[in-house]
């Protein structure tokens, strides 16, 4: 009888340390899943702010290139009316 109380014993402490084996890992699994779940959702919100951060720089080159552009000739613009106010007076004194 002992030896039969001793085995169920054995039994029940064996199947007690192979579920909590079993639950600790579940749980470990779970926290990994939960951890790899955050990590992947934050690489998409980095890939979502740096398309953004992309699109807001070609933005800002067009603008800034369309900005040059106009004081090009903004310039060339004064740059010939000054030329003609130089020469119109020029003739005058003559």
């Amino acid at each position: 009888m002992s030896a039969l109380f001793l085995f169920n014993g054995f039994a029940g402490i064996t199947l007690a340390l192979v579920a909590h084996y079993f639950s600790f890992f579940s749980n470990t699994t779970s926290h990994h899943d939960v951890q790899i779940e955050y990590l992947r959702n934050k690489v998409c919100q980095l890939e979502k702010q740096l398309h953004n951060l992309q699109q807001n720089l070609e933005d800002m080159e067009e603008r800034i290139s369309k900005k040059d552009t106009d004081l090009i000739e903004s310039s060339q613009q004064l740059h010939s009316k000054l030329e003609e106010f130089i020469n119109c007076n020029y003739e005058v004194l003559e």
